[in-house]
């Protein structure tokens, strides 16, 4: 009974357009060459779409890849920056790092304006090129982040000393700008070479001018990080030779004479906070870039 009441019924609803070549079924389309209902809004006119895709999608990775190409610019924005003021705590070999910075920012751009490409003109090469690209940017951040975080987590104090020490040696006013910044001199010990105050004894003089001629020396031309010639073992921060030559510069008058606290604390907590900041961008990053490459290749399906 089913059978022949409804056979006639969808009969009468199916209705076969000679001009068009195609079947109208209900207000729906169904495309020979691509199979996809097309819903034209007229409401009673049907269209063949052969370029129909996830909108959605399209919208996703145009909106991802505008935030790339602006990434990449910020990118390299931050590498000009650090050039300039140093930005970054305890990098002594910056600018190799500056010049990293730029590469990636440079490629971080590209990427971002190939899935722009691909998005507009929906071309299904370029959207596969954008996805393979994605692909390789989060798996190369989450192996970077995985690493950074495996470091953080077995940094000890003597690794962040040893960078201490290379700072020193390599670029000085790195240590000179995060002293003043943390408000403290040395690493363990401080960089104040003025005799420690104490009761004068009968018979011996205190000779405050010793501090104010090893600050005078140090402001000549010439820039070695290394101890006085003559150095003054009886001192504010008890510092020896030997530490004053891996801990301070004498560049850094100023905060050498003006702190005793030492930076030991405060540089690794500053670095910890970085570190921090670092890892929850990378996989953020990382999560998104991952989301999008997924967006890309739905946008060039057929619905």
């Amino acid at each position: 009974f089913l059978y022949f009441i409804g056979v006639p019924f969808v009969a009468t609803m199916g209705r076969h357009n000679k001009r068009r070549g195609v079947i109208e079924e209900d207000e729906y389309l169904v495309g020979p060459t691509t199979n996809a209902r097309v819903w034209h809004p007229g409401g009673d006119i049907y269209a063949e779409d052969p370029q129909h895709r996830n909108n959605c999608s399209r919208f996703v990775v145009i909106l991802i890849s505008a935030i790339l190409i602006l990434g990449g610019i910020a990118i390299a924005v931050i590498g000009r920056i650090e050039k300039e003021k140093k930005i970054f705590p305890l990098c002594p070999h910056c600018d190799d790092l500056i010049i990293v910075l730029y590469i990636i920012g440079a490629c971080v751009g590209v990427v971002g304006l190939v899935g722009l490409i691909a998005a507009a003109t929906r071309v299904k090469c370029l959207a596969v090129v954008y996805t393979v690209l994605l692909v390789i940017f989060t798996l190369v951040l989450l192996a970077g982040g995985t690493a950074i975080a495996i470091y953080d987590s077995g940094m000890r104090r003597g690794d962040i000393e040893s960078l201490w020490a290379d700072a020193v040696r390599d670029d000085p006013q790195v240590i000179c700008d995060l002293q003043d910044s943390l408000e403290c001199s040395g690493f363990t010990k401080c960089c104040d070479l003025a005799p420690p105050l104490r009761a004068p004894v009968a018979g011996l003089a205190v000779q405050p001018q010793l501090a104010q001629m090893l600050r005078d020396a140090s402001n000549a031309p010439n820039t070695t990080t290394a101890a006085p010639t003559v150095f003054p073992t009886d001192n504010t921060c008890g510092i020896t030779g030997d530490e004053y030559r891996r801990q301070c510069s004498t560049q850094c008058t100023d905060s050498n004479a003006q702190y005793t606290d030492t930076c030991s604390e405060k540089a690794e907590r500053e670095l910890k906070k970085h570190v921090a900041v670092v890892l929850g961008a990378v996989f953020g990053l990382a999560v998104i870039l991952a989301a999008t490459a997924v967006a890309s290749i739905r946008m060039v399906l057929k619905s």
